[in-house]
């Protein structure tokens, strides 16, 4: 049973990337709920369930937003993603009175998110990032008299996804795209294999349709390496020559297991 979990979370996330990136999410989350409750609890003698969903929901919205693929950009990102907040909760504060403002206000921002998009992918999640900021803060009643709560509840959300995502279970884009070129190849190897074992003997054959999940599976897997490239890119890293060659390999790879698939399935010995 562990071999078959193991196979269909290869299948379904090459890599395991998506599982380390949802386990630090959630035990960020965890993290930031807890502290933000014992921190309530010891300095305003009283619980505040919507502060403490708002350190959760900071957490969250950081972990699901920003996504630059170098460490370094990454954690620049995250500072700045506090200030975006801050001027969230000082826009909520200030549009409450005025609730006809709030709509506009919030569909401006939400255009404006496509907008600075193109002018490069951390000016695309800042800007999404006050938007949605801004919508959960508005939601969560922010007003004058407890916006300093909220605010150290945002400090908790992203010191709390900080230390998960940089110090306990550390983003490194190079591990990462080591796992994914490991889990390319098991996915190439064993495609292969399957096709040798069906021309020595065409009773132990694999059926046509799960040699092409095979290698769907293997495209998948090259999909997600290509995705890993820009995290490693120098300085410090590997060169665009280094990135070029490996592309054209995958590729070239990928292009003969297509070849033999095709092979296998009208009978013909490759």
């Amino acid at each position: 049973r562990r071999s078959a979990l193991g196979e269909w979370l290869d299948a379904a996330d090459p890599g395991a990337l998506r599982l380390h990136h949802a386990a630090r999410t959630a035990l960020a989350s965890l993290t930031a709920w807890v502290t933000i409750h014992f921190v309530l609890l010891g300095l305003a003698k009283r619980p505040m369930p919507s502060v403490g969903l708002f350190a959760v929901t900071v957490c969250f919205i950081d972990a699901l937003v920003i996504v630059d693929a170098r460490r370094a950009e990454r954690r620049t990102t995250l500072l700045l993603s506090l200030a975006m907040f801050a001027l969230a909760l000082i826009l909520a504060s200030l549009l409450r009175p005025a609730s006809w403002l709030y709509p506009a206000v919030l569909l401006v921002l939400i255009f404006g998110s496509y907008v600075f998009r193109r002018r490069g992918l951390r000016a695309g999640e800042l800007v999404l990032l006050l938007t949605m900021g801004l919508y959960f803060a508005q939601g969560s009643r922010v007003t004058w008299a407890n916006l300093a709560w909220f605010a150290l509840a945002t400090v908790i959300g992203v010191a709390s996804l900080w230390l998960w995502q940089f110090v306990l279970l550390p983003y490194d884009p190079r591990q990462s795209l080591r796992a994914s070129l490991q889990a390319f190849y098991r996915r190439a190897a064993s495609l292969a294999d399957a096709v040798v074992v069906g021309l020595e003997d065409p009773a132990k054959a694999t059926s046509n349709n799960d040699l092409g999940r095979s290698l769907k599976q293997v495209k998948l897997s090259r999909r997600v390496i290509e995705s890993q490239f820009p995290g490693v890119l120098a300085p410090g890293g590997w060169t665009e020559a280094e990135i070029g060659q490996m592309k054209m390999a995958l590729y070239a790879t990928e292009q003969g297991l297509v070849q033999m698939v095709e092979g296998a399935s009208k009978q013909e010995h490759l």
